[in-house]
């Protein structure tokens, strides 16, 4: 059986460069903007990355779904395009929602690979979210046991306290206040029983 000769590198490179689609030079209203067919790995990794930190807000790390799209659009035009957008989100919001700058820049990047991110970032939201979830059941599981403690506790301090006890323990508590000594007195009297 022959060996299967195993295409190089090099020929690899040189059919990606063939092949590899120039960015194209779109022109919308006055402005000249330059779109990338493609992200590289970085920016692909950086834009996923960016639009799910912007879904999610404060240190309880609320999802905030409604900022998904606005965020998706943003990195469109600040990745894809050579766009600077406003700091300003309000402004930028307004330029992005209320203009047709994206749907003209969507038109030429590679609908594969920006399919692709959109698939990255929803899978990216629900595992953030998932481990939010995680971390609440976590943490209603720590105060359910933590009760339970309590309450095991709580028994065993009362354990073998009968009612006539309890009604001693109970009148050494006179007129609201505490009589530090009546206390003493029937907790040993009824320690003494035991």
């Amino acid at each position: 059986m022959a060996k299967t000769k195993k295409v190089s590198i090099n020929e690899f490179e040189k059919y990606f460069k063939a092949s590899k689609e120039d960015d194209s030079i779109v022109k919308i209203g006055d402005m000249e903007i330059t779109v990338k067919r493609t992200l590289d790995f970085d920016d692909m990794i950086s834009f996923v990355i960016g639009v799910v930190d912007s879904c999610f807000v404060g240190d309880e790390d609320i999802f905030m779904p409604e900022v998904k799209e606005f965020a998706i659009k943003s990195n469109v035009l600040s990745y894809y395009a050579n766009m600077n957008l406003p700091e300003d989100l309000n402004k930028r919001y307004q330029f992005i929602m209320c203009t047709d700058v994206y749907d003209e820049i969507i038109n030429y990047i590679d609908a594969g690979q920006f399919n692709n991110i959109r698939i990255s970032i929803d899978e990216k939201i629900d595992h953030r979210c998932q481990v939010n979830i995680d971390s609440v059941n976590k943490k209603i599981e720590d105060i359910k046991n933590t009760v339970e403690n309590m309450i095991s506790n709580i028994e065993n301090v009362f354990s073998g306290i009968n009612n006539e006890d309890l009604s001693e323990l109970i009148n050494a508590i006179t007129n609201g206040k505490l009589d530090e000594d009546k206390l003493v007195e029937a907790y040993i009297k009824q320690k003494s029983g035991d």
